[in-house]
């Protein structure tokens, strides 16, 4: 009976290798990628406002993306609420959330 390949093993043997920054363009790619995902993503933002309405669309969209973030978070072993930030920080991240996220995105999805 053929062995079983282990997916875990795969990605920590081929794929990391690949995805070393020191021996390809890694960065490069990445970044082409993301410019890519963000301008289709905006499209489709776009078009789904013609369906669903702007505030209910971002809730979705918001809470997905949170979603995500934390996951994200958790396996790079990051801290959510990091202690070397100041009730400034804070501050300055939660305006410029309502700001950029909460009435801005609700106004480009009308």
């Amino acid at each position: 009976m053929p062995r079983r390949t282990d997916p875990f093993e795969v990605f920590h043997q081929k794929v990391l290798p690949a995805l070393n920054p020191n021996t390809s363009h890694v960065g490069e790619l990445f970044s082409l990628a993301s410019a890519l995902l963000w301008a289709v993503s905006v499209i489709l933002f776009k078009l789904s406002g013609n369906i669903v309405r702007p505030i209910p669309l971002n809730l979705y969209k918001n809470t997905v993306g949170l979603i995500l973030l934390l996951f994200t978070m958790l396996i790079a072993g990051l801290d959510v609420a990091p202690q070397s930030n100041t009730p400034t920080d804070w501050l300055i991240l939660l305006v410029s959330g309502l700001i950029g996220i909460g009435i801005a995105d609700t106004l480009f999805f009308m």
